[in-house]
């Protein structure tokens, strides 16, 4: 991968991070609520899932281009997630009181598995990776070599970005 590739990726990379998503409103809403610690399991799970996206699209974008039927149910998968997540909050509202003490004892791996599980059943990022990755795939260069170097530049991107997110919400609730 040129310099020249990667510089445009880390661009799109940054641009897709700066841009609210699940993971970022989940990263958020746990920070202002539980505090900036308790948001940090749950960036680890979508950086995990993050990597895994990444190199799955990579280095099996033509499966997901012959199996239309995958990205459908990655797809299903992922409304099913976003309406369960929605409910969630959409009733703590009304119970508070009741889901704060729930989630203030949520141990460090349920955190770190929500988030997995928020990012890797988000379609946006799947759909993005698979119609964005394959342009900055170099087919003259090593191919686990360019999905290595995307996987790192867009975790680490949107890792700072997520911290971001989680240090300005949790200051916001002081």
């Amino acid at each position: 991968m040129t310099y020249l590739v990667w510089t445009a990726f880390f661009s799109i990379a940054l641009l897709t991070s700066i841009s609210p998503g699940p993971g970022s409103i989940l990263t958020m809403s746990y920070a202002m609520n539980y505090g900036y610690k308790k948001a940090l399991p749950t960036i680890l799970g979508q950086e995990i899932a993050v990597g895994l996206i990444v190199m799955s699209v990579g280095f099996w974008t033509k499966i997901f281009i012959s199996f239309p039927h995958l990205f459908l149910m990655i797809k299903i998968i992922g409304a099913i997630w976003l309406f369960f997540l929605g409910t969630k909050i959409l009733f703590s509202n009304q119970n508070h009181k009741l889901l704060s003490i729930k989630t203030k004892t949520m141990t460090w791996p349920h955190r770190c598995i929500t988030g997995l599980l928020t990012d890797l059943t988000n379609v946006k990022t799947w759909a993005f990776m698979i119609s964005l990755m394959p342009q900055f795939i170099e087919p003259s260069q090593i191919l686990w070599k360019q999905v290595i170097i995307m996987t790192m530049t867009l975790i680490t991107v949107d890792a700072i970005m997520m911290n971001i997110y989680a240090f300005t919400a949790h200051s916001m609730k002081q």
